[in-house]
C-alpha cells in the first residue's frame, strides 16, 4: 500500500478519502475502481490512495472467506507473554501492562545505551492482521507520527522483529483516569473546565493532522500532576487495529457505549470529527455533574443541572463534595453556560454539534472569561431553560 503518499494528504483531504473509501466498499467489487476514479477526478493522490486502499481491501475479503473454525481458533490464540528483557530493536521490554483484542502492551525502555527512557510497547499478532490491518497499521503509525503535542502520547518506534512480529513503541504517560484523578483531587468546576481545555486541544492537534481518535472515554485520557499542576494525556490515539477482528478495521469498528456518537454506533460510513466532539461532551458531562449522559426520546440527555437535581440527596452531596462546592453553587454554574457547552457538543445530529473543537474551544474559554457562551442562544437550549 502506498502509505507515503497519503500521509502527505491534508486533514480535510484524508477524511474525504475515508469517506469516499467506505462508500466504494458499499458497492460490488466490479464497478469500485470506476467509482474511485470518477470521485477523486484530477485529485491524483487521492485517486492513487484510494485505489490502493480498495486492492487492499478486496485481498482482505478474500481471507474473510476461510473456513469458520480455522478462522475462530486463530483468533481465539492469545499471544504469548514474553519474557523480561525480550527485544524489539533498540528497546527491551520490562513486565505485562495491558492486553486484549488490540494485542499486548508492555512496560519497556530503551535498551542500546543511547539514552534513557520509559517506553509502552505495543505487539499485535504478525497472524491476526491481514493485508488491509497491516496496510492500515503501517499507514496510521506514519500519520500518528506526525503529531507532536504534550498531551498526547508520542511515538518513538514502529518496526516489525525478525519473526514478523508488528510493534509501536510509544511514550509511556502515567496518570489515572480523568474523571477518577478529579474526584479523588477535589477539583472545582472551574478547575475541571481547564483540565477539559488541555484535552480538547491535543484533539483539535490531532484533527488538524487528519487523525480522529474514535475512541475518546475517561480510561483514554489519564491525568497526573506535574509542578502541581494536573496534565492530561490522551492516549490510543487512531491506531485502529482489532486483533480480534482482523478483517474490519474501520471507524465504525471502535468506540465505547456511552462515548461514542449516534452515527459511530450506527456503523454509519461518514463518521468524521465531529464524533470525537461528542465524546468530549460525554466527558465533559461526567466531569460537570458526577453522572453519565443518558439519551432521552429525542437522543437529547437532561442538561447536567438537571440530572444533578434528580438524584439522591446523599449522592448529590458526594458529587459537590468532590467539587469542593455546595449544590447551590455548582448547580448555578453549571445553568450558567456549562449545561449549553455539554448539551451543543451532545448534539445526535452531527450538523447540530460544535463544527469543530476550535469553536468547542472558543465557547470554554468564553465560559471563564465571564462572556455568555454561544451554545447559549441555541433554541434547543432556550426551551430547555
Amino acid at each position: 500500500m502506498a502509505g507515503g503518499a497519503a500521509v502527505s494528504l491534508a486533514a480535510t483531504a484524508w477524511q474525504r478519502l475515508e469517506a469516499l473509501f467506505h462508500q466504494a466498499c458499499q458497492l460490488p467489487a466490479a464497478e469500485r475502481e470506476a467509482f474511485a476514479r470518477a470521485q477523486a477526478g484530477d485529485d491524483a493522490s487521492v485517486r492513487d490512495q484510494l485505489l490502493a486502499m480498495l486492492a487492499v481491501e478486496s485481498q482482505a475479503t478474500l481471507r474473510v472467506r476461510a473456513p469458520l473454525k480455522q478462522a475462530a481458533a486463530a483468533l481465539r490464540a492469545p499471544l504469548p507473554e514474553l519474557p523480561a528483557g525480550t527485544r524489539f530493536g533498540a528497546w527491551a521490554i520490562d513486565r505485562l501492562i495491558g492486553a486484549g483484542g488490540m494485542g499486548q502492551v508492555y512496560l519497556g525502555h530503551r535498551a542500546d545505551g543511547a539514552y534513557e527512557r520509559e517506553v509502552a510497547i505495543k505487539l499485535v499478532a504478525a497472524d491476526a492482521l491481514d493485508a488491509q490491518g497491516r496496510a492500515l497499521f503501517e499507514f496510521e503509525c506514519r500519520l500518528l507520527a506526525q503529531m507532536v503535542h504534550p498531551a498526547i502520547a508520542q511515538i518513538h518506534d514502529v518496526g516489525t522483529d525478525a519473526h514478523g512480529q508488528p510493534y509501536l513503541v510509544m511514550e509511556y504517560l502515567r496518570g489515572e483516569p480523568i474523571t477518577w484523578w478529579c474526584d479523588q483531587h477535589r477539583l472545582s468546576l472551574h478547575a475541571r473546565v481547564l483540565v477539559m481545555l488541555r484535552v480538547s486541544e491535543a484533539v483539535q492537534h490531532a484533527h488538524q493532522k487528519g487523525v480522529i481518535h474514535r475512541d475518546l472515554k475517561p480510561s483514554n485520557v489519564l491525568v497526573s500532576e506535574i509542578d502541581g499542576r494536573p496534565m492530561p494525556g490522551v492516549i490510543d490515539f487512531g491506531i485502529a487495529i482489532d486483533a480480534t477482528n482482523p478483517g474490519m478495521t474501520y471507524a465504525h469498528d471502535r468506540g465505547t457505549p456511552g462515548y461514542m456518537s449516534p452515527e459511530q454506533a450506527r456503523g454509519a460510513p461518514d463518521v468524521d470529527a465531529r464524533s470525537d466532539i461528542y465524546a468530549l461532551g460525554a466527558m465533559f458531562y461526567e466531569l460537570s455533574c458526577g453522572l453519565a449522559p443518558v439519551a432521552g426520546r429525542d437522543g437529547v440527555p437532561q442538561p447536567p443541572s438537571q440530572r444533578l437535581a434528580t438524584v439522591p440527596a446523599d449522592a448529590r452531596a458526594r458529587i459537590c463534595a468532590a467539587r469542593a462546592t455546595t449544590y447551590q453553587k455548582l448547580h448555578e454554574h453549571l445553568r450558567d453556560g456549562l449545561d449549553a457547552i455539554v448539551l451543543r457538543a451532545l448534539e445526535p445530529q452531527p450538523g447540530a454539534r460544535y463544527a469543530s473543537v476550535s469553536a468547542l474551544l472558543d465557547d470554554l474559554h468564553r465560559w471563564l472569561d465571564g462572556y455568555p457562551p454561544r451554545a447559549l442562544q441555541a433554541s434547543r437550549w432556550l426551551r430547555l431553560r
